[in-house]
């Protein structure tokens, strides 16, 4: 069986990189005919010179790669190691769900992760404008990204 990595995921959209395949014209052309004969519902993109398939769906993600395993062409990594956007993002999320935790902690409810960045922001517009830095970027800068936190909440 070929090994197969799911390298992105996205709410109907799943895209495999296949890399024996790269610049297999032959074996996509296959491929392609295999899964349209047994799934007409999913769109199916492919790009041979980086040996990837684009597959947009209105399905699971786990039917989805239970159908790309039944077709007993390919061995699809998953799991641990299924390498997607939605995953990196997780984990970024979780780091600072720990930090804003952590900042809850020590002011004793008092400040929040967003307080904590205003406050800072504020802080360093007023140093840069007391420092007679005023074309300066850090201090407007800092000011625009206040206004764009404020205005979010």
């Amino acid at each position: 069986m070929i090994e197969c990595y799911i390298v992105h995921i996205s709410k109907g959209r799943i895209i495999i990189k296949i890399p024996s395949a790269k610049g297999n014209e032959e074996f996509f052309n296959f491929l392609l005919e295999k899964i349209k004969k047994h799934e007409t519902e999913m769109k199916l993109k492919i790009n041979i010179t980086t040996g990837s398939l684009l597959i947009e769906h209105d399905k699971t993600t786990e039917e989805v790669v239970a159908f790309i395993q039944s077709l007993s062409i390919f061995n699809v990594k998953k799991g641990s190691e299924i390498k997607s956007s939605d995953k990196i993002i997780a984990s970024i999320k979780k780091n600072f769900d720990y930090l804003d935790r952590i900042i809850r902690k020590i002011t004793s409810e008092n400040l929040d992760l967003n307080s904590a960045v205003l406050l800072f922001l504020i802080t360093s517009a007023i140093y840069q404008i007391a420092r007679g830095n005023l074309v300066s970027i850090p201090w407007y800068t800092a000011l625009f990204y206040l206004n764009a936190l404020i205005s979010k909440k």
